[in-house]
């Protein structure tokens, strides 16, 4: 679609030259955006030129970029401004005067269209089935549309190469302008990503600097999977937790070693469930842990194989509060009945242990305080309890006692609940009669509410011409990066997923979507629920694909790889592709007839590139932070093969 765009000249020039990297120039020798501390007479008014890049204006002459040092170490500059007083050159292909002599150079926007080039329609055609006209007239209608939106879901995460379909549904938008209006953009429809009164729950879930670490590095990490992977992921991974790009706990010890983790704490998740790579994770890393404990509602797969379950009230038998970035509204949890037996919500465990241990610690009397090195700090365990239900903001002693006062807090101390020099603050009390809106936003937003509105996102950037919070201040498709380089990968393309199975071995492609009838594991064992389908996991195949291994719809087959093998029940699906063997994710353990589950038979693996922090100097752009930036667990691009079991005289 983006080569119809742009060899048809359906782009949006304008968009492209003052919002994007497209006009920046690119060393040829090294791959390195060309910065304006490289090139002599260009006039740079800042302390950091080489963090200025540059463009050729319509005459050939170098100007630097508006916008460079728009949103650096960490600070969004208001005052800087993307907008153009000079028409920059899209097209750029020449050599230029450097401090290390003469420099061949390229746009960005050249390179782009040199990519595109390889997509010619009987490419695309061959790699996807999707028909040489079809593709062509969906980029043209898109093009021309008034406003043109993107929604897709969590699915384009579950391919190894995710970071690449991302980037490369983004630049559809890009190259036609269809963002910062109404009714335009990408919307990634799935979960609650960001929440909206982000800084008071900030606050309150980290009053002091806390420890956050991407699951899938520390998964892949502690199941030992660095003995077994090829050289280079190994390399990548290793030079990633070297240079602190990414954090792994247990914290790496004064002598270079690095302890095995001794206790798991499981919460808001079903991880022995959904867990990649569920084969090492029950060989390697369970028999490392001595402890287990899981904060559950519900006896899913996690809590049979955990030592402790602390029985917890479910959504509607506690105080909470539900926001997501797909609106603008917050919305309450209210006690419609008490929580059973003896369950307890989640802030009166935590509580409740940090009581204990402050009981304990006080009783021995001898117990010296924690210290953090990490972040240069004490934790006091004879105080943990008085510190857990401290309103650190004010110092207030006892004030976060329960559940609905942790909710309170947040509201309080959130810009879009409770906006500076303003009496529209929003309180729980508020919300239980009807979801209430935001009053306003805060500086991790990108645009303003507006009244009558919808939130659209990228206001701030594309109307307003603030820098945005990337690298070059722009909206950025290439990544300079040495790794992003290496792997031919500095622009989005279309690459093979690595070959982890044999193809001739496992000729069968499979992946597991999300389910039909579950949130994720949860209800996945409703018996009401489970009334509504086959009641028993099922693997969906094409017909061709049953009629040669002989396998008719209901029968028990056997799904396996080198990694494992789970029995389910075939289903018959003809609008499946051929060579394909779907299997709606989250099924528990418990539900199939031997040992494993749909996830033993996947891989643990991950993609270096989504490992890294850029520019190494500063970390703006692509840094870990959890639920924008870091590692995902890859449940597709796995190979499998299905035979049937038993059978008349087996």
């Amino acid at each position: 679609m983006a080569r119809t765009i742009v060899d048809e000249g359906r782009y949006d020039e304008a968009h492209l030259k003052e919002q994007t990297d497209m006009p920046l120039l690119v060393r040829e020798d090294t791959g390195k955006f060309l910065r304006a501390s490289e090139v002599p007479g260009v006039n740079v008014n800042a302390d950091r030129p080489d963090h200025v890049f540059v463009m050729a204006d319509a005459d050939g002459g170098l100007r630097a970029a508006p916008g460079s040092l728009g949103a650096r170490d960490g600070q969004h500059d208001e005052t800087a401004s993307i907008e153009l007083d000079f028409d920059p050159q899209l097209a750029v292909d020449r050599t230029v005067s450097t401090t290390d002599g003469s420099v061949a150079v390229r746009s960005v926007w050249n390179r782009l269209r040199e990519e595109l080039a390889t997509y010619t329609p009987e490419f695309v055609n061959e790699e996807t089935g999707v028909g040489r006209e079809t593709h062509q007239e969906i980029a043209r209608e898109f093009a021309e549309a008034d406003r043109g939106k993107i929604i897709h879901g969590k699915g384009v995460n579950d391919w190894y190469h995710n970071d690449l379909g991302n980037r490369a549904i983004q630049l559809l938008v890009t190259l036609t302008g269809h963002i910062g209006r109404q009714g335009t953009g990408l919307d990634h429809y799935v979960g609650q990503e960001k929440i909206w009164t982000y800084e008071g729950w900030s606050s309150l879930n980290a009053p002091v600097p806390s420890r956050s670490v991407p699951t899938t590095l520390w998964t892949y990490y502690h199941c030992d999977v660095l003995d077994n992977a090829d050289a280079e992921t190994t390399r990548r991974v290793r030079e990633a937790i070297d240079e602190d790009w990414m954090p792994v706990y247990p914290a790496e010890r004064e002598d270079g070693s690095r302890p095995d983790p001794r206790i798991m704490f499981i919460w808001r998740g079903n991880y022995f469930n959904q867990a990649k790579g569920n084969v090492a994770v029950e060989e390697q890393l369970w028999p490392k842990l001595d402890l287990v404990v899981d904060v559950n509602f519900r006896m899913d797969s996690s809590a049979l194989y955990a030592d402790i379950v602390l029985p917890s009230a479910s959504h509607y038998e506690k105080h909470d509060l539900s926001m997501t970035d797909m609106h603008s509204y917050v919305h309450p949890f209210t006690p419609a009945v008490e929580p059973l037996g003896e369950s307890k919500t989640d802030w009166q465990i935590f509580r409740e242990l940090a009581a204990k241990i402050q009981e304990l610690a006080r009783e021995r009397d001898d117990v010296e305080p924690v210290q953090d090195r990490e972040f240069d700090r004490e934790i006091d365990l004879e105080s943990i309890h008085e510190d857990f239900v401290r309103d650190w903001e004010s110092g207030e002693e006892g004030r976060l006692a329960d559940d609905r006062e942790a909710c309170e807090y947040i509201l309080e101390h959130s810009a879009e609940t409770n906006p500076p020099e303003s009496d529209e603050q929003i309180t729980f009390e508020d919300t239980v009669e009807q979801p209430q809106r935001m009053r306003a936003v805060g500086d991790h937003w990108t645009s303003d509410l507006e009244e009558g509105e919808p939130y659209t996102p990228w206001k701030r950037y594309v109307q307003e011409k603030n820098p945005w919070p990337t690298f070059t201040g722009r909206q950025q498709y290439y990544v300079d990066h040495d790794w992003f380089l290496e792997l031919g990968e500095e622009l989005p393309t279309h690459k093979e997923p690595p070959t982890l199975q044999d193809k001739a071995e496992y000729p069968l492609n499979y992946n597991t979507p999300h389910g039909r009838w579950s949130i994720h594991s949860t209800w996945r064992d409703s018996e009401k629920m489970l009334r509504l389908q086959r009641g028993e996991p099922v693997v969906h195949l094409n017909p061709d694909d049953m009629e040669e291994r002989g396998i008719e719809d209901g029968d028990t087959v056997r799904i396996y790889n080198d990694l494992g093998s789970v029995e389910v029940q075939a289903k018959r699906y003809p609008s499946g592709e051929p060579g394909t063997a779907r299997m709606y994710f989250a099924w528990e353990r418990f539900q199939f007839p031997d040992r494993g589950n749909f996830n033993s038979l996947v891989p643990l693996y991950m993609k270096p590139t989504q490992l890294v922090q850029y520019p190494e100097d500063t970390g703006e752009h692509l840094y870990f932070r959890p639920n924008y930036w870091g590692p995902t667990g890859v449940n597709s691009d796995v190979r499998v093969e299905v035979e049937r079991v038993g059978g008349e005289g087996e």
